[in-house]
């Protein structure tokens, strides 16, 4: 009502009087959707200085900041994504923040000042700057240590360091799945996403995907030696753990998933192993014929 009879100065005296989050929104995106992104940039401003006492939505504010700052194509973008990180760090700020980088040096030095400030709960981001700042064995340890279960969640690092070291390893390239994508699982990968995403019609910030982050940083797709064997090893352990996860635990339907994680160890290992070690899993689950079918089905082009 008070939009209709108003406008946005009338919601902009309500929120300043009431301070709730709800109402720096009704205020904000007012402004946005008018287009008036130099006053909405002052908004959003105030609207993170206005709720300080509220993480999640002081970060969705200034996500908010970082877009009208897009939108009014400032230079100081970058430092705008970097606050919206720090303030609750998802992958899909951080992406953001490392995305918006001009070259790989500058990549590399935000993923290193990332790494210093990343909470030691958020593994998958964790993985990721690791392997931005070319650490690959730190990030197949991240990849070894992960439960079996649990693939979706959003800290898990399976669905983001498996496809990316099977690239890595001289395997098919591989699209890193995004948020609210589909992986070959069947099972969501979903991101913590803040209010803003919701509004699909409206513009958007720019988040660059994992494979350009990469290819910005020329991270080298010829791994070879010790590394390669590490990253291999780190397969292989989380393909055990999802397949004893799986069955251990009566997850048919992940059954297909699990079998082909064995599947891309095996045809990339080429030191002559993937016949015992696949043979190994085969034999270790000889019980479970809904389990052998999956894998036979995988494996058909990899032994």
């Amino acid at each position: 009502m008070i939009e209709r009879t108003e406008g946005a100065e009338g919601l902009a005296e309500l929120a300043r009087v009431s301070k709730r989050a709800n109402d720096l929104r009704a205020w904000c995106h007012a402004l946005t959707a008018a287009n008036d992104w130099e006053a909405a940039f002052a908004a959003y401003k105030e609207a993170a200085d206005t709720v300080t006492s509220n993480a999640f939505a002081r970060a969705g504010f200034l996500d908010g900041v970082a877009l009208a700052a897009q939108m009014l194509e400032r230079n100081d973008l970058h430092q705008h994504l970097e606050r919206a990180w720090r303030e609750v760090p998802t992958l899909l700020r951080l992406r953001r923040w490392l995305g918006s980088a001009k070259s790989g040096a500058v990549l590399r030095k935000r993923a290193q000042q990332a790494l210093e400030a990343c909470p030691k709960k958020t593994v998958r981001q964790l993985a990721l700057l690791h392997v931005v700042l070319g650490d690959l064995k730190s990030a197949a340890a991240f990849l070894a240590d992960a439960p079996g279960l649990g693939w979706s969640d959003t800290e898990h690092p399976g669905h983001l360091l498996f496809p990316l070291f099977q690239q890595l390893l001289g395997g098919v390239e591989q699209p890193i799945p995004g948020e609210f994508e589909f992986v070959s699982s069947g099972e969501w990968d979903v991101d913590q996403l803040d209010w803003m995403a919701d509004e699909q019609d409206e513009p958007q910030l720019d988040t660059p995907g994992v494979n350009e982050i990469l290819q910005l940083g020329s991270i080298d797709n010829a791994v070879t030696g010790e590394v390669r064997t590490t990253m291999l090893n780190a397969m292989r352990k989380a393909a055990e753990k999802r397949v004893a996860g799986v069955i251990e635990n009566k997850r048919r339907r992940h059954y297909g998933h699990a079998a082909q994680l064995v599947g891309i160890c095996a045809s990339l290992d080429v030191a002559g192993e993937k016949a015992s070690w696949a043979t190994a899993i085969r034999n270790a689950y000889r019980r479970y014929p809904a389990f052998q079918r999956e894998l036979a089905s995988c494996l058909g082009h990899a032994l």
